[in-house]
């Protein structure tokens, strides 16, 4: 699993194939991939996550462990401005994408150059229901 893969499978909630994924799916994409990110990238990857999932504070110290330590504090400062988790398990902040929504994204990821997709419009909608204060 490459990066890309992990980071639309976090945002969206479905793997390649469209079907939902569960925090170990997610969990086991960043374990394979993240000793051979560049730091900034590894970053970005663990803020995507606190952004679309509540993560008890014990499993973000674990993962917090594996980030270089000139990003720690930005991944934990995203965190802390989210919020606390409302249980100690893992829930998705957003919701799944459904068929249609993963489908059209699908056809976008598949046309389109990488850097591009660093401002996909899943974060937007993810950072529009922030601003708005509508996230759950």
């Amino acid at each position: 699993i490459d990066l890309i893969r992990v980071e639309q499978m976090i945002i969206s909630g479905v793997n390649d194939n469209g079907k939902e994924v569960t925090n170990k799916d997610i969990l086991k994409g960043i374990e394979g991939i993240y000793r051979d990110l560049e730091p900034s990238d590894h970053a970005r990857l663990l803020m995507i996550y606190v952004a679309c999932y509540e993560i008890p504070e014990k499993d973000l110290k674990t993962l917090l462990s594996t980030l270089n330590d000139d990003f720690h504090s930005a991944v934990l400062n995203m965190y802390k401005v989210l919020g606390k988790p409302s249980s100690g398990l893992i829930r998705r902040r957003i919701e799944v994408m459904d068929s249609n929504e993963y489908r059209d994204y699908s056809d976008k990821l598949a046309n389109t150059d990488y850097e591009i997709l660093k401002t996909t419009p899943a974060i937007a909608k993810l950072v529009q229901l922030y601003q708005e204060n509508t996230l759950d």
